[in-house]
């Protein structure tokens, strides 16, 4: 079926990305107006730009990191390490009862986070663990998760009490 149309046809998968004019000319060659050509050239540029940055396994538009750099950097984000430096990068507002419940969450998560970081090697996960052996995070992240579970309901409280006011 064509995606444009919708009509029952012999071309499937038609990337209207790649196709001149971006799929709103659509006419053969020899049919083009004036206008069409035109807009053809007005998107031309754009399209040319991004078929150079589209990275097909990554399966998004890229910055200038390559694929394999932003793949590795992305597993470390989910660890006890990437969380602390994701909250350092965006700071933390103590008064922002957004960034007190996300401190919370963190907290109440800090086992799977511990776990997340097993994926990788002894040194690595050490890193990943803020220089904890795996079994001490993972002592540290069983006391930390309920602590974290309980300034959620805290925050709750506290914001039902605000709203009561």
């Amino acid at each position: 079926m064509d995606e444009k149309t919708g009509k029952v046809g012999t071309v499937v998968g038609k990337d209207y990305a790649k196709v001149l004019g971006m799929g709103l000319v659509d006419k053969d060659v020899k049919d083009l107006t004036e206008a069409d050509i035109d807009l053809i050239k007005l998107n031309l540029p754009e399209q040319i730009k991004k078929a150079k940055k589209f990275n097909p396994k990554a399966g998004f538009m890229r910055a200038d990191l390559p694929y394999e750099i932003l793949k590795n950097v992305a597993k470390g984000v989910p660890t006890p390490a990437g969380t602390i430096a994701l909250t350092g990068a965006f700071g933390l507002d103590p008064s922002s009862s957004l960034d007190r419940a996300s401190v919370g969450v963190e907290a109440a998560l800090a086992p799977e986070l511990v776990k997340q970081s097993a994926r990788f090697s002894p040194a690595v996960q050490r890193a990943l663990n803020l220089g904890l052996s795996p079994a001490i995070a993972a002592r540290a992240a069983r006391i930390a998760s309920p602590i974290g579970i309980a300034s959620l309901g805290a925050e709750g409280v506290y914001q039902l009490y605000k709203a009561g006011q």
